[in-house]
């Protein structure tokens, strides 16, 4: 179970949203001069040192740009993040926002957000200071949901249990629906807006608690596409790991990518050891270990968050690899 997450949303976020509403709440924005904060979040200016760089041509990238000077990226979707212990300095744009704990900031498509390489403690919280953040965001009908940590100068992405991601579409819509509310001055209702992120907290939580998610990895290049636009095989061994509930082909990853199909095919069995298909199935199998052992999901479920399109096709999968069924990995206690 992925209790931290949980924990959070269930103790500090849902209470925190219902107490104080969204007074403690701000929308980024690319530019300073155009934010209103939120009560008691503070802005500090910080000139941008680089220029822009445009991704192109990459549908399925969760980044639309980057600014590889000042270690920024823009995401294609909106995000949702909140201080949930210590004091957070968050990059966006041409300045800092200075968050406390409790306070949350909503980020619409393509501002300049830091890009997670670097930790969010600036000036002197920086070799001192502590934060934990919960990032929330829609991808592919799912919302992925991740903790992270900075502290004494050091950054600390997820564990494996605080990464995971949820396949609610409902939960994308809401946030549709808040992102349209809470940006549009001529519609903005601030209980309207309150009830919207109420209702995708609470949405979150029920998932979590009906064991409805699922945990996935992400490696640097999904936060510094700067490194990975010129790495095909480690962002598409990154797509892999973060679409395992998706078909994968060998065609659609390597477009993804912008190789031809047998240049891909060779580059990746060349540099990673194994083919296409045995990594795809590397992945779906070790995330089916975890899944077995950290949940109460059943079988058939299972085998949905995973891609198969079939419970009978995943237990033959799971048995051929792994020398035993799935049940039985299960319940077989030195191998959870």
């Amino acid at each position: 179970m992925s209790q931290p997450i949980q924990d959070i949303l269930q103790w500090k976020l849902i209470p925190w949203i219902r107490e104080s509403g969204l007074r403690h709440f701000t929308v980024a924005t690319s530019h300073a001069r155009q934010i209103r904060l939120g009560r008691d979040i503070t802005l500090s200016p910080q000139k941008l040192a680089g220029k822009r760089v445009g991704i192109r041509g990459r549908k399925d990238n969760l980044m639309s740009a980057y600014w590889p000077e000042d270690e920024l990226v823009e995401s294609r979707a909106p995000q949702l993040v909140f201080v949930t212990a210590g004091q957070a300095d968050l990059r966006f744009g041409n300045y800092v926002l200075h968050c406390a704990q409790g306070q949350g900031v909503f980020i619409p498509p393509e501002v300049p957000r830091m890009n997670g390489a670097l930790p969010h403690l600036e000036s002197q919280n920086r070799d001192n200071g502590f934060c934990e953040l919960l990032w929330l965001r829609p991808h592919n009908g799912q919302m992925q949901c991740w903790l992270c940590h900075s502290k004494n100068g050091r950054h600390y992405d997820a564990d494996y249990n605080e990464r995971v991601f949820i396949p609610e579409p409902r939960i994308e819509q809401l946030l549709g629906d808040f992102w349209e509310e809470i940006t549009t001055p001529a519609r903005h209702d601030e209980e309207i807006c309150r009830q919207l992120l109420e209702l995708i907290l609470l949405y979150l939580q029920r998932a979590f608690r009906e064991n409805r998610y699922g945990y996935y990895t992400a490696t640097k290049q999904e936060s510094t596409p700067s490194l990975s636009g010129h790495q095909p095989i480690p962002r598409a061994q990154e797509y892999i790991r973060n679409h395992l509930n998706e078909r994968l082909t060998l065609d659609k990853v390597a477009r993804f990518v912008h190789l031809s199909r047998t240049q891909f095919a060779v580059r990746f069995r060349r540099e990673t050891g194994q083919t296409f298909t045995e990594f795809v199935t590397a992945c779906r199998i070790e995330q089916a270990k975890v899944l077995l052992c950290e949940t109460e999901a059943n079988i058939a479920h299972i085998s949905r968050l995973l891609g198969y399109k079939s419970a009978a096709y995943f237990y033959d999968v799971f048995k051929r690899e792994t020398g035993v069924l799935p049940n039985t990995f299960r319940n077989t206690p030195h191998q959870k």
